[in-house]
């Protein structure tokens, strides 16, 4: 008959602690996670580094044929030229940093910073689709700090943000994340060394919301009076059915030249949150 045997520790014996094990445990699973999320955003990454190098070596037309279809249907050869020309930080990089890249609902989204050849750093967003089984790129924000990408000249950008409200040009809860039901979306620009009659615009961009990509949805522009530090607010009020959910931008023009872009995103997971203006 075989008899199973219970193993105890002698009295006063001391037990072996289970916690190394279960932190070896949390460990090796965090670096499992890590690298298969590597494993699978490899691909999306490598099409933006092929295109990052087609625009350091001055091949646009290369760099635009790594872009998706429907950012060719919204954004021609041209467009997309000079959209390369007012971010240099594209052309100009020597190196980059991806700390974000993530798949959601069939959209790649990589994040990171590039460095310039003067050293500058600026933060970047590329969200990119799969076209018969190959990443393209679809949608491409460069922030408005680093290389060439402020404003020319003497006027700079202090701060774009993103609120729900704004009392005397101060932003009130700023955040990047609205509901559907939000009643307005609020931006705040604080400039420096404005001249009179310095024109600021607005040009709000539903990015992936509606059926046509970064589709332009409305613009506002006003004027600069006095000379100094000026803050300039926009706002867009909410359509009579909601937000559709996705991810939106105002894109900040100073003089007709970009100067700066403010991304925020609407879901339904966001609080709808109040306008104080």
């Amino acid at each position: 008959m075989e008899q199973a045997a219970n193993q105890t520790s002698p009295p006063g014996s001391p037990k072996k602690k289970k916690w190394p094990k279960i932190l070896a445990g949390v460990v090796a699973f965090i670096i499992l996670a890590v690298g298969l999320a590597f494993y699978f955003t490899a691909g999306m990454v490598g099409v933006v580094e092929k295109q990052l190098e087609f625009l350091r070596q001055g091949d646009i037309k290369s760099a635009y044929g790594l872009t998706s279809k429907d950012f060719q249907k919204a954004t021609s050869l041209e467009k997309f030229t000079a959209f390369v020309k007012q971010y240099p930080s594209l052309s100009q990089n020597q190196g980059h940093t991806f700390t974000t890249r993530t798949i959601e609902n069939n959209i790649g989204t990589v994040k990171g910073t590039l460095t310039a050849r003067d050293g500058a750093v600026t933060p970047v967003m590329f969200q990119l689709v799969k076209e018969q089984g190959e990443w393209r790129i679809l949608f491409i924000e460069a922030r408005a700090t680093g290389a060439g990408t402020g404003i020319k000249g003497e006027e700079k950008l202090l701060s774009l943000v993103t609120c729900e409200g704004v009392e005397d040009y101060r932003p009130v809860n700023i955040t990047d994340q609205f509901n559907p039901e939000s009643p307005k979306i609020h931006v705040v620009a604080k400039i420096k060394n404005v001249r009179a009659g310095t024109k600021a615009t607005g040009v709000w961009i539903a990015v992936d919301a509606l059926a046509t990509p970064n589709h332009e949805i409305n613009r506002s522009e006003l004027v600069f009076e006095k000379e100094g530090t000026g803050s300039a607010h926009f706002l867009i009020n909410k359509p009579n059915k909601g937000w559709p959910v996705g991810n939106y931008k105002l894109d900040l023009y100073i003089d007709g030249k970009i100067a700066g872009t403010a991304p925020f995103k609407v879901s339904k997971t966001a609080l709808p949150g109040s306008s104080s203006r």
